[in-house]
C-alpha cells in the first residue's frame, strides 16, 4: 500500500532531545520528577540520536535518560511516543500502568502519518474508480 515517495518515507526520525524538548518549556507538568527516579550509573550518551531501545510496557529494557544516572520518567517516555506534554495520564498514581498504557499506545505522530497515507491512498484509488467511470 506504501509507495516509495509514502508520507511515512518523507518524516525524519526525531532524536531523543527533540522528544523531550516539550518538557523543558511545560508548566504544571505531571509525571515528571526526574530526582524521584533509580539512580543507576550507566554510560552517557549523545541525545541526538535515537532512542536505543523501543519502548515497551515497562519503559524498555535498556532506556534510560541520555545522561546515564537515572531511568527515563514516565513524562519522558511518554514523549518519547510522541503523545503530548500536556496530555493527561490515567490512572496518574500507578506509574506500572501508565507504563503499561505508553508502551501499548500506538504514538500519536506515527498514527497521524499513517493516517494520512492511507487517506492518500484511498483518494488515489478513487481517481483511478472514478477514471473507469469516466471512461466507460
Amino acid at each position: 500500500m506504501f509507495c516509495r515517495n509514502s508520507l511515512l518515507l518523507r518524516v525524519p526520525f526525531t532524536n531523543v532531545q527533540d522528544a523531550l524538548r516539550p518538557i523543558e518549556t511545560a508548566q504544571n507538568i505531571t509525571h515528571h520528577n526526574p530526582h524521584l527516579k533509580r539512580i543507576c550509573q550507566k554510560a552517557a550518551y549523545d541525545p541526538q540520536t535515537q532512542l536505543r531501545g523501543c519502548i515497551t510496557t515497562n519503559g524498555g529494557i535498556g532506556n534510560y535518560h541520555p545522561e546515564g544516572w537515572r531511568d527515563f520518567t514516565v513524562r519522558e517516555l511518554a514523549c518519547l511516543q510522541s503523545i503530548p506534554v500536556d496530555f493527561k495520564l490515567v490512572n496518574s498514581q500507578n506509574e506500572t500502568t501508565i507504563k503499561r498504557q505508553i508502551g501499548n499506545a500506538v504514538p500519536p505522530r506515527v498514527a497521524k502519518l499513517l493516517f494520512e497515507a492511507v487517506i492518500e491512498a484511498l483518494k488515489q484509488q478513487d481517481r483511478v474508480y472514478a477514471n473507469r467511470l469516466d471512461d466507460a
